[in-house]
């Protein structure tokens, strides 16, 4: 059973939740999401809106067909309203997230908290999509904390915890959820002003 529970249908009479389906796991799909308020990517079904929203091809196909690709999650960290169109994202649809401030950390993973540096500091960031040699990507672990480096209901850290790993899960800097894909994450890696969730 796909773990669906997030997951409604808005339309404009009315806002239905979607039914879990059994259809097979592998199908894929491409497709151009946008999150509102957020950037447009291209993904492949399966797909993890991150925090285990996972958008597979015939619930991505019910929304297309149902409510010409609208959807929203609601209940999870990932909750917000979404759209889907068929096939990849035109590169001239595609944004950069706009930044002019990121965090990032330097020196020993084990010490220390993450600095902000402007984007443009080329010693910190070697281009607007990834870090200098010496520098890298804070991780987020929810919850925030007096005197840290808080995004939203999340906090910044240079290290990783014992007995924590990474969740899959990506935030910006406002603290929402971003989807794991272009433009948020370059080669695999998020970009400066994104923050890998840990947990």
């Amino acid at each position: 059973m796909k773990r669906l529970m997030g997951f409604v249908l808005v339309s404009m009479s009315a806002i239905l939740l979607a039914a879990a389906a059994d259809s097979a796991q592998g199908s894929e799909l491409t497709l151009c999401l946008k999150k509102q308020g957020g950037n447009k990517a291209t993904i492949t079904t399966p797909y993890d809106l991150g925090f285990g929203d996972v958008l597979d091809a015939s619930t991505a196909e019910f929304f297309l067909d149902t409510s010409g690709g609208d959807f929203s999650i609601i209940g999870t960290p990932a909750a917000g309203n979404y759209h889907i169109d068929r096939g990849a994202c035109s590169r001239s649809s595609i944004s950069m997230p706009d930044v002019d401030s990121a965090f990032a950390c330097a020196g020993q993973p084990s010490a220390g908290l993450p600095g902000v540096w402007a984007v443009t500091e080329r010693n910190v960031f070697a281009s607007l999509t990834s870090y200098a040699p010496g520098y890298w990507t804070p991780y987020a672990l929810a919850g925030a904390v007096p005197g840290g480096n808080n995004l939203g209901s999340y906090h910044l850290i240079c290290y990783l915890p014992p007995g924590m790993k990474e969740t899959g899960g990506f935030i910006r800097g406002d603290g929402n959820a971003v989807p794991a894909a272009y433009p948020f994450l370059d080669s695999g890696n998020p970009i400066p002003g994104v923050y890998r969730v840990i947990g």
